[in-house]
């Protein structure tokens, strides 16, 4: 029995872990080969302390890690108890979020509709944080790390879109 419940939260984590990364390989797998012209433009103003883009893709990975461990443990807490449903929808609709910002930012080029998105997804990660800490502080923890990249994202898309005055042009 024992063997049998550790080898299940073993898949569990193997499966968060692996669904967090196929979401981060499918938006970069769509963003990245426009991303790398448009980002390396040397027309392209971008704020002070902007990251070259392998050192994103390196952070990335590691912020899709720790949201996996995450999803894990909301898993392990029981998706169905009252207080883990909320922190649960919160998550994934902060992934969903980000998702949209990179298709914005990266895709379409549209840092004003960009900057919208990461504001909401560091607003909604923020309040799963919160609702996550309720019912389990270990789940929350992995979040604080991909919480400063997101708030470092703000930033950076920030600086961006007011260094080259792209501020209100969505296309």
């Amino acid at each position: 029995m024992a063997v049998k419940n550790t080898l299940t939260k073993g898949l569990t984590l193997i499966f968060s872990v692996g669904i967090c990364l196929l979401v981060g390989s499918l938006f970069s797998y769509h963003t990245l080969p426009g991303a790398i012209a448009w980002y390396t433009n040397p027309n392209l103003q971008k704020a002070a302390f902007s990251l070259p883009l392998d050192v994103f893709s390196s952070i990335w990975l590691v912020s899709f890690v720790l949201m996996g461990i995450t999803l894990y443990l909301i898993l392990q807490s029981g998706i169905r108890k009252h207080e883990v449903t909320p922190g649960f929808l919160l998550f994934a609709l902060q992934i969903l979020l980000l998702v949209g910002w990179s298709y914005s930012f990266f895709w379409m080029q549209s840092v004003f509709l960009a900057f919208i998105a990461i504001l909401a997804v560091w607003a909604i990660l923020l309040c799963a944080i919160i609702q996550i800490f309720r019912f389990s502080v270990i789940g929350g923890l992995p979040l604080i790390p991909y919480f400063l990249w997101i708030t470092y994202l703000v930033y950076f898309n920030y600086g961006i879109m007011v260094l080259n005055n792209m501020t209100f042009k969505i296309l």
